[in-house]
């Protein structure tokens, strides 16, 4: 978007302007539909981060963020001798990546909270992770309370402590709706990968990972559904799950099939000890993988629900059958997951059987990995054999065999262009 409605004033027009890279670098006033004077300006470092913003009076704010890409200072500045004129610090909540707790505002930069115009701001939130209330304790003055009210698509509106008069929109920078990042001279939110306007209820600029997000409009916010899913970090809606680690959605699909053996006490009728062995074959689409895995399966313990009495027959020995299985799996986290990371041991709560032919569903969350990454999973699987309706835990050990690059070496066509390059192309039409 090159011009358009101020997001908190739907009658002002403004230019944007951006760099090679799709960021907004520069904002401009409207003078007939024509570039007027020059309102901010705006610049970013190598990860993309905002690292400075200065008006048109010469007023300069820096940003400083930590790995997670929340911000934890700002730093207000001028063109005097002394250029610092305040310093803001945030504290985040573990609980969502864009949860504000407290603002630490040092009026003077002198290093303390001391002096008169230092305050000391707590906010809370609703459900949307939107800033619903702020309760500022200003040092030598009083203890001011405010609320915010949103529409649907994030436009805010403030109120006093006792809501009984209407303040209008916001009128200072600051993380509103859905935790993103205010700002005042344009009245639109920034999420960290690009700018997103509460009058259009659409993004500024195209999505940086395009067609990935699996969305065809590369400007539609959230799937059109805002008081459903949040995006912070301005790329993918669907990847709000992994907001506390910042990182990707990886997906996996396939199916396993083997042998099931279980054994059945006599002497304790609800417990039967079950075994197995599979072969799965699982495909990652973000990798472009497919992966061959041996499937070791034993249960921790199993009750037998319609075990009976001891001295019915079928409850002692050995059981043999056949079990089939679909599975799919998300891992959230850092980092990248491919076929190599899904090897492990997985732990399910497992109900399956009848004798003859039975459905078995189960669900997984894998051993944690590196910097709590997980896989998270079911599996909806068709057994045959005389076995008994259980349930229980079961040990899952995936131990992969081999791996194959579906975009490397298979075929002049897919060397070409790409198996996955091809499916990210018709899941575009």
């Amino acid at each position: 978007m090159i011009s358009g409605s101020k997001s908190s004033d739907a009658t002002t027009k403004l230019h944007y302007v951006y760099d090679a890279w799709n960021r907004l670098t520069a904002v401009y006033a409207d003078s007939e539909g024509e570039l007027s004077d020059l309102i901010a300006e705006y610049k970013y470092d190598g990860a993309n981060h905002r690292v400075s913003k200065t008006l048109a009076d010469e007023t300069g704010t820096e940003y400083y963020y930590n790995q997670q890409w929340q911000l934890l200072e700002e730093r207000t500045l001028t063109s005097d001798p002394e250029p610092l004129t305040s310093v803001s610090q945030y504290v985040w909540s573990a609980s969502y990546i864009d949860a504000p707790v407290v603002r630490f505002h040092d009026g003077n930069a002198d290093g303390n909270l001391d002096d008169a115009g230092d305050s000391v701001r707590h906010c809370t939130w609703d459900a949307n992770q939107n800033v619903t209330t702020t309760i500022t304790d200003v040092t030598g003055g009083s203890i001011t309370t405010q609320h915010v009210a949103y529409d649907a698509y994030g436009k805010a509106t403030e109120y006093n402590g006792g809501w009984t008069t209407n303040l209008g929109a916001p009128a200072e920078d600051g993380p509103l709706y859905c935790g993103y990042w205010f700002d005042l001279e344009t009245g639109s939110d920034l999420a960290r990968n690009r700018y997103y306007s509460v009058v259009l209820a659409a993004w500024f600029s195209r999505d940086p990972i395009t067609y990935e997000a699996g969305d065809p409009n590369l400007y539609r916010y959230c799937g059109n559904s805002p008081v459903v899913y949040v995006d912070p970090s301005g790329t993918n809606y669907w990847d709000y799950v992994t907001k506390l680690n910042g990182g990707h959605i990886y997906k996996a699909v396939g199916g396993a099939a083997g042998g099931l053996l279980q054994l059945a006490t006599w002497i304790t009728p609800d417990v039967n000890i079950q075994a197995g062995a599979q072969t799965g074959l699982i495909f990652f689409p973000d990798t472009c993988e497919i992966g061959l895995y041996s499937i070791k399966m034993g249960v921790v313990k199993a009750l037998n629900p319609n075990a009976g009495p001891p001295k019915v027959a079928w409850e002692g020995g050995l059981q043999l059958g056949l079990n089939a299985s679909v599975e799919v799996a998300a891992f959230t986290g850092p980092g990248t997951a491919s076929a190599a990371s899904f090897a492990g041991i997985f732990y399910t709560g497992q109900a399956s059987g009848g004798s003859g032919v039975g459905i078995g569903v189960s669900g997984y969350k894998g051993v944690p990995g590196k910097n709590g990454a997980y896989w998270y999973g079911g599996t909806v699987g068709v057994t045959y054999g005389p076995l008994p309706i259980s349930v229980g835990t079961v040990a899952w050990a995936y131990q992969l065999i081999t791996s194959v690059d579906l975009d490397d070496g298979h075929g002049w066509f897919l060397d070409k262009v790409g198996y996955c390059q091809c499916l990210e192309l018709i899941l575009a039409m």
